[in-house]
């Protein structure tokens, strides 16, 4: 993230795969960071077309299903309500499917840890959670070997 000499954002980027989104405190600043970033990523081997760059908006838009928004002091990134609503959902009714103690099913369980992957992109802080049911899901398989991922003995 730069700053300018006055303390305000001057700009950073978004990245989604092979997607950059630059974001700053003014168009200038957003247009001004994309000549920066491309120089860089080619300097890095990778090629960055800045013809297929999006105009500069002052409001939140939609973008790889999340909502980048800046204000004077820093980016952020949030998600459509109705995502978060159903993130909530889902770890509700995972929560009463585990008080319940009967076991949880296969096919729902995988697909919630799908929506928690796509919702990790946007706010990292759930890493774990995915994860741990990928290792709910994969923990019948035998003679697993140990790894950085699952630290229990074979």
């Amino acid at each position: 993230m730069w700053v300018t000499c006055h303390g305000q954002l001057a700009g950073t980027t978004l990245r989604y795969v092979d997607d950059l989104k630059t974001v700053g405190s003014s168009k200038n600043q957003c247009w001004a960071a994309g000549p920066r970033v491309a120089t860089y990523f080619s300097f890095l081997g990778l090629q960055v077309a800045l013809r297929k760059y999006r105009a500069p908006m002052q409001h939140p838009s939609l973008w790889a299903s999340t909502i980048a928004f800046s204000c004077e002091v820093r980016v952020g990134v949030t998600c459509p309500h109705d995502k978060w609503v159903k993130a909530k959902g889902l770890q509700r009714l995972l929560k009463q499917e585990l008080l319940q103690g009967v076991g949880l099913a296969w096919k729902p369980l995988e697909s919630m840890k799908g929506f928690f992957i796509h919702l990790m992109r946007t706010f990292l802080v759930i890493t774990p959670y995915p994860k741990g049911m990928h290792l709910t899901l994969d923990g019948w398989r035998g003679n697993r070997r140990m790894t950085s991922y699952c630290m229990r003995p074979p």
